[in-house]
């Protein structure tokens, strides 16, 4: 953001905490909503929030207005804030009560390495994108060539959307079966 919009890296800091400041304030909620209208329903409607702000993202380009790019990530940070808490419950109902403690484990496990692998996967995504777009391999940022860097940027926010869109079918599939059995 920095290099492509030739921002000060204080502002880019503050657009790019849109995302966890949106995710701390709705993550308490989102066990209240899960709740009152049930874990399955409030999943589904977070997986369909991402799938909508990572299409949003894959939109952006390098004249998108800040404020834009600031709402795409606030909606990220909606709907991971909302995804939390029902997908908790779901795994810990799902096993039994001398179990709990493992589940809980294994639930902070999957999460962090959730974020590391995920982390790794997105820049192996923007380089093969940016490599895509520039014909050739590459492990550097196109300095020269800002618009090999948004492709790529596009690149992975649609492999990730289409990522949430499995993860909503799967979603939607398990609570029909569920409801239907």
């Amino acid at each position: 953001m920095e290099q492509n919009r030739f921002i000060t890296t204080d502002l880019a800091g503050l657009i790019l905490i849109s995302f966890p400041i949106i995710q701390i304030i709705v993550s308490p909620f989102a066990g209240w909503l899960s709740d009152r209208f049930g874990s399955h329903r409030i999943a589904a409607i977070s997986l369909a929030m991402l799938i909508i702000s990572q299409a949003g993202l894959a939109s952006v380009n390098h004249t998108t207005p800040l404020l834009i790019l600031c709402l795409w990530l606030g909606f990220v940070g909606l709907g991971n804030g909302l995804f939390q808490a029902p997908t908790n419950v779901l795994v810990m109902n799902s096993v039994s009560k001398d179990q709990l403690g493992v589940a809980s484990g294994l639930l902070g496990f999957s999460r962090n390495t959730g974020m590391t692998v995920g982390a790794i996967f997105a820049n192996i995504l923007l380089f093969t994108g940016i490599s895509m777009n520039l014909g050739h391999s590459t492990i550097d940022y196109p300095v020269a060539q800002p618009e090999a860097f948004i492709f790529g940027m596009r690149f992975t926010f649609w492999i990730t959307t289409a990522i949430f869109v499995l993860l909503f079918i799967v979603q939607v599939a398990v609570n029909f079966k569920r409801k239907n059995t």
